[in-house]
């Protein structure tokens, strides 16, 4: 039998958001660029983007950051 344990985070459970969603949150709030984002991550700039359009909408467009 094997058990299966909830290992989301408190945000994730909140928010609904990915673990890279709440990475590329977190770099935008301390001012990063997408470009600088995916350099950090290893990820491409529309990588990137994607993640943020999928849980922030209109309102964080990648161009107005």
């Amino acid at each position: 039998m094997v058990t299966r344990f909830n290992t989301t985070t408190a945000s994730e459970q909140i928010h609904n958001l990915s673990p890279r969603e709440i990475q590329c949150i977190d770099w935008v709030s301390k001012g990063k660029s997408s470009w600088e984002i995916g350099t950090i991550l290893g990820r491409s700039r529309n990588t990137i983007d994607f993640h943020l359009k999928m849980q922030c909408g209109s309102w964080m467009r990648p161009a107005e950051r």
